[in-house]
């Protein structure tokens, strides 16, 4: 109890410290920045080759004589700085000096300076610093944990589950399990986008099953997508499954050219200068292949590979149930066939992750906690709640699935592995 009393008056001593210093905090930043610039220009300078002098004779580099011949003067010392550089640091000089003054003189940044080192030495003796540096590097190794998971998850896709994708989608458009030669169905993965292609980086896609045939341009290595079949999506959670949704709703508005489902304004690019999916693109992806020989290949896609995905209208009695008129999702037309999913096996709470994972961090990490402040955590968790009565959750979408597809289950994919790398895969 003494150290959580020694520990409170120092924090409160350094917050004050903080609020006097912080009309002076700017001045002495901005020097700051200066001598930082400054330095940055010298290591520069620095590292820049030297130019070379084409003329052999120079009036710094020769001299006459009395009897009139020309005699050449001692060569430069290559040890000596430019002159640039000198100058820099004559005026890195100045700043230093200025910023030494500035520090000398203002007692709130001494008495500053003084709290956050006391502070911080009170944090070591106490143990609070090796304990934030323990969760920092628990932290590190949950998120890369949970880095392989995903990757997992995708590697999943692409290999055990990628025959039962083909054979789903080639029964519902009813293409033949033998096609022609110049006709290929593959799995572009992580697809993406080059500079000039579609505003890719907030519409990424885990895998995009599509139908090909070579370029007309009959260039080698490049190949135009006739249609994308599916867009599948590989989700660690499945409660993340929701606002993915509501996301791929305005990224297929724009693969479809739907101007009334999306804001054109925010997928302006150089290429799209109206924001709308007007020409052709080759958006940067990787085939999974087991021929490393294709693994080069580009693709050329355009709106009509999209043609054949259609909203359906949710205004109807049957769908109320799942979205309730005062949503605003409710009437709405949505994109529901040809999206797959593949998650595992979770509870489904109605909550994206990543908002009870921070709500849980604060909650875990207030050392304040008790009845007094627990009403501003109820107040929090309500909120969150009433933003979610804007979107849709996993549940909804499943039940939008159910009931307005053609083939309802399979377009979730709940996958377990086993913790034994010899047991085989089980999906269902």
């Amino acid at each position: 109890k003494t150290n959580i009393v020694i520990l409170t008056e120092s924090q409160q001593n350094l917050l004050k410290a903080r609020e006097n210093y912080e009309p002076f905090r700017k001045k002495i930043e901005t020097v700051e920045h200066k001598i930082s610039g400054k330095l940055k220009e010298i290591d520069c300078r620095l590292k820049a080759p030297p130019k070379k002098n084409k003329k052999l004779l120079s009036a710094s580099s020769c001299s006459s004589s009395e009897e009139g011949d020309i005699v050449l003067s001692e060569p430069p010392n290559d040890n000596e700085e430019p002159l640039a550089v000198r100058s820099a640091r004559n005026e890195l000089e100045t700043l230093e000096n200025e910023l030494n003054h500035l520090k000398s003189n203002c007692i709130q940044y001494q008495e500053y300076q003084s709290a956050s080192k006391y502070d911080e030495e009170l944090k070591i003796e106490l143990g609070i610093t090796r304990l934030k540096d323990d969760v920092s590097k628990e932290h590190k190794v949950i998120g890369a944990a949970c880095a392989v998971q995903g990757t997992r998850l995708e590697t999943i896709m692409a290999t055990d589950l990628l025959p039962h994708l083909i054979s789903a989608v080639q029964e519902q458009y009813g293409i033949p399990t033998q096609i022609s030669e110049s006709t290929q169905i593959s799995l572009l993965s992580n697809v993406g986008a080059s500079k000039q292609s579609i505003k890719f980086a907030s519409c990424e896609f885990d895998g995009w099953l599509v139908e090909s045939v070579r370029h007309p341009n009959g260039l080698e290595g490049q190949r135009m997508v006739t249609r994308v079949l599916a867009i599948i999506e590989a989700k660690n959670n499945p409660n993340d499954i929701g606002q993915s949704f509501v996301h791929m709703q305005e990224c297929l508005a724009f693969l479809t050219n739907s101007h009334e489902d999306f804001d054109q304004k925010k997928w302006k690019t150089k290429q799209f200068p109206k924001g709308d999916f007007s020409r052709p693109c080759q958006p940067i992806c990787h085939l999974e292949v087991d021929d490393h020989s294709q693994a080069n290949v580009v693709y050329e896609i355009s709106s009509t590979a999209f043609e054949h995905f259609k909203k359906f209208d949710t205004q109807n009695d049957s769908l109320e149930s799942i979205i309730p008129k005062d949503s605003v999702w409710y009437g709405r037309s949505l994109y529901i066939q040809n999206i797959f999913y593949v998650t595992r096996r979770k509870w489904l709470n109605g909550f994206h992750s990543s908002k009870v994972n921070v709500f849980s961090h604060k909650l875990a990490c207030d050392l304040d906690l008790d009845d007094d402040n627990m009403d501003s955590y109820a107040k929090l968790w309500a909120t969150e709640v009433e933003q979610t009565r804007n979107s849709l959750n996993t549940a909804q979408v499943l039940q939008l699935f159910q009931q307005q597809s053609q083939r309802p289950n399979a377009q979730v994919v709940l996958v377990h592995t086993s913790k034994t790398p010899s047991s085989p895969l089980s999906s269902s």
